[in-house]
């Protein structure tokens, strides 16, 4: 670090101040991968905590080498999407004074830097990458309310979401002060959570849980009252694709896999009537189809087949096939969308994964269970409670 000028006499914090802690975390290319970060003495137990727990919840990270690697050229860390920690950068890279620069005195982190940018005062542009200046949901984006600035603020640290915003930055407050000196207002929880897999619950008051075993599952549905999470109902006679459940990061088209992670619920359809439910219901009529051609701008949307935009002649079994709705009588005559894979939706990466009725036999990635069942979860399931699904 003294070779490559990030530590130098005149830092604001000695090098016996320092702590390097080496953490595990999940690539963007869902490997799991070893970084370090250099942080303060204070925060050190702090920034262990939150890195463990977004490994756990499998926020993705690009990468995580030592800043030394680029000789503490902070432009060029950030260009290679590169999360980093302490750096007593020099004065043309300062965009504070160093006295006070979180960064120079190891209590800051910058996440993600090309997916979370920031605006350079002195060109009052977004840097590295302002595509992403737009605050959208994506892999290894920050967004308030996100699991990340929760993660984070549960522990005491400020996200630089500001009038100059700096998305990639979390830090212990200007000037930079030790992290136990602040003053944390308490988090507000459920406990206990009753959920045997993570869940992402976001502002969900009703959640259900998935949880595979093989190609069968426990779904159970879980409403929020005063001070806790309850349980509506409950069935083992779930089933998930042939193939088990696999990771909603990486997963293919046509593997006969489920993928994991929490989704939203917005819609639902079916051949059947409207049973009941609150959400938007769409009864299929022949016209209807799910788009599943990668080649389609209407990948993993309904479309009918008059308005066209997709190969209505590919056999649904082939890689670009649609499903013709209306001929899947009896699995879809209740069904409820998964927001998987959706906005952005990626080619090749699935497309129609529904919670449907089940004919007793695992999916092609669906999720299945019982008509009855099915029916008493579109009775219950409320547009205004933010429904999520969480499968693991």
């Amino acid at each position: 670090m003294v070779k490559a000028g990030l530590w130098h006499p005149g830092c604001p914090v000695g090098q016996a101040q320092l702590r390097r802690v080496t953490i595990n975390f999940l690539g963007f290319d869902a490997d799991v991968h070893r970084g370090s970060l250099v942080v303060r003495t204070d925060v050190a137990s702090s920034v262990a905590r939150i890195f463990t727990r977004l490994f756990e919840a499998k926020f993705p990270i690009r990468r995580m080498d030592p800043i030394e690697a680029f000789q503490g050229d902070d432009n060029a860390s950030m260009a290679a999407d590169n999360t980093s920690a302490f750096n007593c950068r020099r004065p043309s890279q300062a965009n504070a004074p160093t006295k006070s620069s979180p960064h120079a005195n190891g209590r800051a982190i910058d996440i993600n830097p090309i997916e979370n940018p920031w605006v350079d005062p002195r060109c009052n542009c977004f840097r590295p990458d302002p595509k992403f200046s737009p605050r959208i949901s994506g892999p290894g984006v920050i967004t308030k309310g996100s699991l990340i600035w929760k993660t984070f603020i549960a522990e005491g640290w400020v996200w630089q979401d500001t009038a100059k915003p700096d998305y990639q930055h979390f830090d212990t407050g200007y000037p930079s002060r030790p992290l136990n000196k602040l003053e944390v207002s308490p988090i507000k929880k459920v406990n206990p959570l009753p959920f045997s897999i993570p869940v992402t619950i976001g502002n969900a008051t009703q959640i259900i849980t998935v949880k595979a075993i093989g190609n069968k599952a426990v779904l159970t549905a879980w409403e929020k009252g005063a001070s806790s999470w309850n349980q509506v109902l409950s069935t083992n006679s779930a089933f998930v694709g042939t193939n088990g459940i696999t990771d909603g990061l990486t997963r293919r088209q046509n593997t006969n896999t489920t993928p994991t992670g929490t989704f939203t619920i917005t819609q639902a359809f079916g051949i059947s009537a409207n049973p009941g439910t609150t959400l938007p219901y769409h009864v299929v009529t022949k016209n209807d189809w799910w788009v599943e051609d990668n080649k389609s701008p209407y990948y993993n949307t309904m479309r009918t087949s008059s308005e066209g935009g997709f190969d209505l002649k590919a056999p649904e079994s082939s890689v670009n096939g649609s499903e013709h709705l209306i001929k899947h009588v009896g699995l879809y005559n209740y069904s409820v969308v998964i927001n998987y894979n959706m906005s952005p939706s990626i080619p090749y990466r699935g497309a129609g994964i529904f919670l449907h009725v089940s004919n007793g036999r695992p999916t092609a990635g669906c999720v299945s269970v019982p008509a009855k069942t099915m029916v008493a979860l579109l009775r219950w399931l409320n547009s205004k409670s933010n429904p999520r699904i969480a499968i693991g």
